[in-house]
């Protein structure tokens, strides 16, 4: 919920806590909003962490202020001014476990999943790879682009960050507004273009899982071919039945008139297609970015075949991952998995 008042009375409700209960009062913004003197001070210091960066921003929030599970596209110098908070972060190759939200959606870059913070234990070795830091008064965090993050105000804090966007995400943006996902053959039907598609996303998807088979992101989910883990994700936890009702889209798969067997125009497109995002986007992006960035290519994708998400969505369960009787929503949590785990996603 957002409110509008005056900077005193905020100052002393995060002190002393809002009256109504379970409530907590958080702010975010530019620094220079609040204080032309800390902006100042802070600016003094931005030249020790490098060029490019951002206009400070200031985090101020009552005891028990969240701010849920998601990741950012931009570098972060994170500084605790006053207060404690807390910190559960993990690595981008645990993505898959957080369900993200869709492009399309008003929460693009957060989670669907996020954790219980009552618990503590790490019991749970199907969870995402974790570690909870605590920060006090003076640390100082360095919060890399891709990580996911779900911070929590342990007492009345006060927090100032300096960001910078990462270099892959010009790049990415570029290429998207350039030439776009893919270059579309012409006057193909939805039926001809989704047996081009059903050639590029193997290709694609199997190189990039030889590119990075040893990382978590392709980590065995129950049967599932480890390279199919992206587009699994996408169509069935990123756009989950509750996040289709929420855009507008269809609750139920739609008939797609597959091709089984593609034709040799769309072999050939097929794998020019792949051939040309491993040349021009995944040998730029870097081994990071290019897995951050696969699913909104995948989105992007998807949408080529028209008619909104519903059509591409439609496709890719009945063409592709799970055939025409198929309304199968999740194969589960990951059957294998190393290390500690956060216990409490949901």
């Amino acid at each position: 919920q957002r409110l509008k008042g005056e900077a005193k009375e905020f100052f002393g409700d995060v002190t002393t806590g809002p009256e109504v209960a379970g409530r907590s009062l958080r702010y975010g913004g530019k620094l220079r909003k609040f204080s032309d003197k800390l902006l100042a001070e802070a600016s003094a210091y931005r030249g020790a962490v490098g060029s490019g960066w951002d206009e400070p921003g200031l985090w101020v929030g009552s005891q028990g202020s969240v701010s849920t599970s998601h990741f950012d596209l931009f570098d972060n110098f994170y500084c605790m001014i006053r207060g404690r908070k807390s910190f559960v972060i993990s690595p981008p190759s645990e993505m898959p476990w957080y369900h993200m939200f869709p492009g399309t959606h008003p929460h693009a870059r957060q989670a669907q999943r996020h954790f219980n913070l009552s618990s503590t234990t790490f019991a749970n070795p199907n969870g995402p790879l974790s570690a909870v830091l605590y920060l006090n008064s003076p640390d100082a965090l360095w919060l890399p682009a891709g990580w996911m993050h779900h911070v929590t105000a342990l007492e009345p804090s006060v927090s100032i960050s300096v960001t910078r966007n990462a270099d892959a995400l010009d790049m990415f943006n570029t290429w998207m507004k350039g030439s776009g996902p893919l270059e579309l053959p012409g006057k193909w039907t939805a039926s001809e273009l989704g047996a081009g598609l059903g050639v590029f996303l193997p290709q694609l998807l199997q190189s990039l899982w030889e590119k990075h088979r040893s990382s978590r992101y392709f980590l065995d989910w129950g049967g599932l071919q480890p390279w199919l883990l992206p587009l699994d994700v996408l169509v069935y936890r990123s756009y989950s039945l509750s996040v289709r009702h929420e855009l507008g889209l269809q609750g139920s798969f739609q008939p797609f008139p597959c091709k089984p067997v593609p034709d040799e125009k769309a072999v050939g497109w097929g794998k020019a297609m792949a051939e040309r995002y491993v040349a021009q986007v995944g040998s730029q992006l870097g081994s990071k970015f290019e897995l951050i960035f696969l699913q909104p290519f995948l989105e992007s994708v998807l949408g080529t075949l028209g008619g909104g998400m519903t059509r591409g969505l439609s496709w890719a369960n009945f063409c592709f991952l799970r055939g025409p009787n198929s309304e199968h929503q999740s194969q589960g949590e990951p059957a294998t998995s190393t290390g500690k785990r956060r216990n409490e996603v949901e």
